[in-house]
C-alpha cells in the first residue's frame, strides 16, 4: 500500500513536469520558426543491399584533387566558378566566401573547362575530363552546359572527346562556342580537335581537325572581333611506361573567319628547336590591345617527363622547366595589367612567353617579338574590374591593394 501511494503521489509531477517540457518545447519551436526539411543524400542507390548507407561529411578535408580551371563572370566580379580534375564543379556568388557543390548527382565530376558567356552570366558551359597528360589523369563524358545559372545542367554531347583543355563563348552570342577537345590520352580516336556550335551545343562540327593523334588544347577569341581565334593543337600520347607530348601534330592557328577556315603560325620570331618538334602552347590575348598575343610554348623533344623547353631561347636556357607535360594554360592578360601575366602548370619554374605586336598575321607570322620570362603557377584569373583580386590554384586569393599576386587570403575551396 506504501508502495502505491508513493507511486500516486510521483505521478501528479511526473505529468505536470511532462506537460511543462511539452510547453516549453512548443515555445521554444516556435521562436525558432519553420524548420526546413533535410536535403536528400546524393547519389542515392536503388540496390536494395546498399539502400541503408548514406554518404555523411566527415570534414574538414582537403582531399578535392587538382584544379583545372577557374571562371568568372564579367559582369558579376563575385559570381566564380571552379572545376577540380577529380571534385566536380563549385560555384560561389560572394567573391569565394562561400561555395555549392553543382556535380554531386552527375556520373562524371571530373572537370577540364568552364566557360561562362560573357552576354549572360547564367549560360555556362563545363567541359569534362581533364586536360592534364597524367598517368592517373581522369577521363570526362563530354560538355554539360546550364542556361540558368546551375540550377539545371544539360548534356551537350562530345560524350567521347574524354578531355577539354579550354572552352570560349562568342562575346554577344551565348549560343556560338568553341571546344578545344584533346581526345584520348592513351590511344587515338576521331571526336577530338576543335568544336563550333551556333546553337548552344545542340549540335556540332569540326571546326579544326588534324588526326586522330592530335586534339587542340587551348582556344582564345578576340574580345574585338568574334571572327578571329587563335588555338593551339597538340599531338600526345601516354603509355603505361611513358608519354610522348608532341610532333608535328602540334602548332598555333589563326582564324579570320570564325572558325571556317585556319592558319599555322610560324615566322623566324617564332621559338624554334634543333628538331622542330613542339609540344603543347598556351595562348592569352591581351585585352586592351588584342593585337597582343602571349603564348607559352613547349619545344624540342627531351627525355623525362614530357617535351623540353630547353631550346626556346637563350635567356631561359638555365630555366628548370622540369615537367613540362604540365604546361596548362596562359591566363590574366588583362585589359588594364599586361604585368599581370601568369601561366599556368604544376611548377614552380620559369618559361619562355611570346610576345606578338602583329598577333601574328598570317601574311608574315609573327613579327620580331619580345621574349619574356614568366613564373608558372596553377591557373589563375583576374577580375577586369578588381586587379588586385587573385584566384589561383588551391583557391587562394588576394584582395589587397596592388598587383602582389603570388600570395592570398585562401577561400574556403581547397585541393
Amino acid at each position: 500500500m506504501l508502495a502505491c501511494a508513493s507511486k500516486r503521489r510521483v505521478s501528479p509531477f511526473l505529468i505536470v513536469a511532462v506537460t511543462c517540457l511539452s510547453v516549453a518545447g512548443t515555445l521554444w519551436a516556435q521562436g525558432r520558426g519553420p524548420v526546413e526539411l533535410p536535403v536528400p543524400p546524393p547519389n542515392p542507390t536503388s540496390d536494395p543491399l546498399l539502400r541503408g548507407f548514406e554518404f555523411r561529411s566527415i570534414g574538414p578535408a582537403t582531399m578535392m584533387g587538382r584544379i583545372d580551371d577557374i571562371a568568372g563572370a564579367e559582369k558579376d566580379p563575385l559570381l566564380i566558378y571552379v572545376g577540380f580534375a577529380t571534385g566536380g564543379l563549385w560555384k560561389s556568388t560572394d567573391g569565394g566566401n562561400h561555395w555549392k557543390s553543382q556535380f554531386d548527382n552527375m556520373a562524371n565530376e571530373s572537370v577540364g573547362a568552364i566557360a561562362i558567356a560573357p552576354s549572360d552570366p547564367n549560360v555556362v558551359y563545363v567541359g569534362t575530363g581533364e586536360s592534364n597528360n597524367r598517368q592517373s589523369s581522369s577521363i570526362g563524358d563530354g560538355v554539360w552546359g546550364t542556361t540558368d545559372g546551375g540550377k539545371t545542367w544539360n548534356h551537350l554531347g562530345l560524350e567521347d572527346t574524354q578531355s577539354i583543355g579550354r572552352i570560349v563563348v562568342d562575346p554577344a552570342n551565348p549560343n556560338i562556342v568553341y571546344v578545344a577537345a584533346m581526345g584520348h590520352l592513351f590511344g587515338p580516336n576521331a571526336e577530338r580537335g576543335l568544336f563550333k556550335s551556333v546553337d548552344g551545343g545542340k549540335s556540332w562540327k569540326k571546326s579544326k581537325y588534324i588526326d586522330a593523334d592530335t586534339g587542340f588544347t587551348d582556344v582564345a577569341i578576340d574580345p574585338s572581333n568574334p571572327k578571329i581565334l587563335y588555338a593551339s593543337s597538340l599531338q600526345r600520347r601516354r603509355t603505361w611506361w611513358g608519354y610522348n607530348g608532341g610532333g608535328p601534330g602540334s602548332g598555333l592557328w589563326k582564324t579570320l573567319d570564325g572558325g571556317e577556315t585556319w592558319n599555322r603560325i610560324e615566322a623566324p620570331a617564332w621559338p624554334r628547336s634543333k628538331d622542330g618538334i613542339y609540344g603543347r602552347i598556351a595562348i592569352s590575348i591581351f585585352r586592351a590591345k588584342p593585337t597582343t598575343i602571349y603564348a607559352q610554348v613547349e619545344t624540342g623533344a627531351s627525355g623525362g617527363t614530357g617535351a623540353g623547353t630547353g631550346d626556346l631561347t637563350p635567356d631561359i636556357a638555365d630555366a628548370d622547366i622540369g615537367a613540362g607535360a604540365f604546361v596548362n594554360a596562359v591566363s590574366g592578360a588583362d585589359d588594364r595589367a599586361a604585368t599581370a601575366l601568369r601561366a599556368a602548370g604544376n611548377t614552380g619554374a620559369a618559361i619562355g612567353a611570346e610576345i606578338s605586336p602583329d598577333a601574328g598575321q598570317p601574311e608574315t607570322g609573327l613579327a620580331d617579338a619580345e621574349i619574356a620570362a614568366v613564373r608558372i603557377g596553377r591557373d589563375r584569373r583576374i577580375d577586369p574590374q578588381r586587379l588586385a583580386q587573385h584566384i589561383g590554384g588551391g583557391v587562394g586569393m588576394n584582395l589587397a591593394a596592388g598587383l602582389r599576386l603570388d600570395a592570398g587570403e585562401r577561400a574556403g575551396v581547397d585541393r
